[in-house]
């Protein structure tokens, strides 16, 4: 029997250097494709998850350590509560509660692992947080707070992050530079990043220098930033903040004390007879455009316009408190819970109080008086839309801007989202989503 020997290059060698190289390139393609197919299906059959890994520094003008002081305590403390990323209030040092005594004691029922002598200590700590409220720390694990009337927008007040139970802890305090370390054992559960550093600069200008040179991979303010090629280094997120710009109208001045001359001007609609009013606004470029552009819409109505621009200082002990205006430009900040009763009840109505519009409604107030007595939410919503339907009729004000805050942060940072917060400090309400590193489990 005759065994007839194969090799490689003997077969090869029957083929033209044409049809070889042909082959060739055919088996590259089979490969390519069978490897092509093989990852495609390995990623169909796997998902990305985040991993423990990496760490971020961020870019902040500040003058002092205070000034970053509220970014440190959202990273390293947290409340009996906090917020959700729909903007419901749910446990964090407090597994659960309750409201009893028609809306005067709060319950708060602690995690079983949070020491009650640090407990103590941070109420003591920020008892100015409790003003007029009786407050108890009783055995086993509950903290007590009792009222001295129903008011609902008190348990806001308990999201402030006061306990150091926070996802990082402070490792290194130096001049201009905080390091702070992830806490596995956080109640906020374990951060992804091992680490975050909070970088000072006295200005804008340094600010920038710092992201040029690659010593900051974010900042806490995009508008801080003078260089717009900069910017596209980074990835924005949108902190809306519980602040509004209003116009306000005095409607005790005669000039804008009718509800139909404050309905036409809000719309747009010409006046039966031109009138002459006194526009009041902080001297600052983004108040004095929201001016000009009043002025702009109001001079074909037949309204003129003579603007007067305030330092904050003279607005807040003279034009305010003396309401010497017949309209004003004037932020409001709403805090954590949205009760409107500050701004518009007619008690609030003088230099003390914040009824900038000398708003007084019979109907009104007994809504907002309702409202920050309810418990349930969906009813507090049905009285607030009831209120708002008065306030759309009666125009004390106009709102003219929402109030936010763009902080960026580098490419290669995941899990950052816009969202809103009640100060700049709140962009790392969800830090413990952040993450650079993950790897792909089996689905």
């Amino acid at each position: 029997m005759t065994v007839t020997s194969f090799s490689i290059r003997g077969w090869l060698s029957r083929f033209t250097a044409l049809e070889r190289f042909l082959l060739g390139i055919l088996s590259l393609i089979t490969v390519f494709s069978a490897s092509l197919i093989g990852w495609q299906t390995w990623l169909e059959q796997t998902r990305p998850v985040p991993v423990v890994g990496g760490t971020y520094t961020e870019g902040v003008v500040a003058a002092s350590l205070a000034d970053v002081q509220p970014s440190i305590n959202q990273l390293t403390r947290l409340g009996l509560t906090r917020f959700d990323v729909d903007g419901n209030i749910v446990g964090a040092v407090a597994d659960r509660w309750e409201v009893v005594d028609e809306g005067k004691t709060y319950r708060f029922s602690l995690n079983p692992s949070v020491s009650l002598e640090l407990v103590r200590a941070a109420l003591a700590e920020n008892a100015a947080l409790f003003p007029e409220i009786q407050v108890e720390v009783e055995e086993p694990a509950s903290v007590v707070f009792r009222l001295k009337q129903a008011f609902a927008p008190f348990l806001a007040t308990t999201t402030t992050p006061i306990f150091p139970v926070g996802p990082f802890s402070v490792e290194e305090q130096r001049k201009g530079e905080v390091r702070l370390v992830a806490r596995p054992d956080s109640l906020a559960g374990a951060p992804y990043l091992e680490a975050i550093t909070l970088k000072m600069y006295p200005d804008t200008f340094n600010l920038t220098q710092a992201l040029a040179n690659g010593d900051i991979e974010g900042v806490a303010d995009t508008s801080h930033v003078e260089n717009d090629r900069l910017l596209g280094r980074l990835s924005s997120w949108e902190l809306t903040l519980p602040r509004q710009i209003f116009l306000f109208f005095n409607t005790d001045r005669a000039v804008v004390g009718q509800t139909v001359t404050r309905q036409r001007l809000r719309d747009g609609q010409a006046l039966d007879a031109p009138i002459a009013l006194t526009l009041v606004t902080l001297a600052s470029p983004q108040h004095e455009q929201l001016a000009e552009q009043l002025v702009a819409t109001w001079s074909p109505l037949g309204v003129q316009v003579t603007v007067e621009t305030r330092t904050a200082t003279e607005l807040a002990k003279q034009v305010v408190p003396n309401r010497d205006y017949d309209a004003l430009i004037y932020g409001l900040d709403f805090g954590a819970d949205p009760d409107p009763y500050p701004f518009w009840h007619s008690s609030q109505i003088g230099a003390e109080g914040l009824n900038l519009a000398n708003f007084a409604h019979i109907d009104a107030d007994r809504l907002l008086e309702k409202a920050r007595q309810t418990q349930r939410p969906d009813e507090r919503a049905t009285l607030y839309a009831q209120f708002q339907t008065i306030f759309d009729r009666e125009v004390p004000a106009i709102s003219l801007e929402q109030v936010s805050v763009v902080f960026g942060t580098d490419l290669g940072l995941k899990g950052v989202r816009s969202h809103a917060g009640l100060t700049p400090a709140d962009r790392y309400r969800f830090v413990t989503e952040w993450y650079r590193k993950m790897r792909r489990i089996q689905e």
